[in-house]
């Protein structure tokens, strides 16, 4: 061997001290599995607060058949609204009524 060669040396012993690992309950990959949460969350918030929709079913009118009087919508239950300003919107959001 000469004076310029170098020589390296390796170990496959397992190490004296143990490493840092973060608690498995913390572990970003189990944390993942929870992500739907806060968006079911949010949408049941946003139906709590503003209600179901509802699909637009019939309407009433008097005379003239574009100045609507009341609307009959379906959705989670059957309710009937009185048309603002003369009009009944197709989609609706509305609360239960019980």
């Amino acid at each position: 061997m000469s004076d310029n060669q170098r020589v390296t040396s390796r170990s496959f012993a397992k190490r004296d001290r143990p490493r840092a690992r973060i608690s498995r309950a913390f572990s970003l990959s189990r944390l993942r599995r929870f992500l739907w949460l806060p968006i079911v969350a949010g949408a049941a918030l946003y139906l709590h607060m503003n209600g179901t929709p509802h699909v637009l079913f019939q309407y009433q009118h008097l005379g003239d058949k574009r100045f609507k009087t009341s609307c009959t919508y379906v959705g989670l239950s059957i309710q009937t609204t009185s048309a603002r300003n003369g009009k009944c919107p197709i989609v609706t959001f509305l609360h239960d009524s019980n």
